[in-house]
């Protein structure tokens, strides 16, 4: 249960940082 919420937590935080990465490269992902 607590693996969930971290790996949540972190896919989140990737999430935000990778979304303006692969918007810059690719601009398909919108999350």
């Amino acid at each position: 249960m607590k693996t969930q919420i971290t790996v949540a937590q972190v896919i989140q935080s990737v999430g935000r940082s990778s979304a303006a990465t692969l918007e810059r490269g690719s601009g398909h992902v919108k999350s």
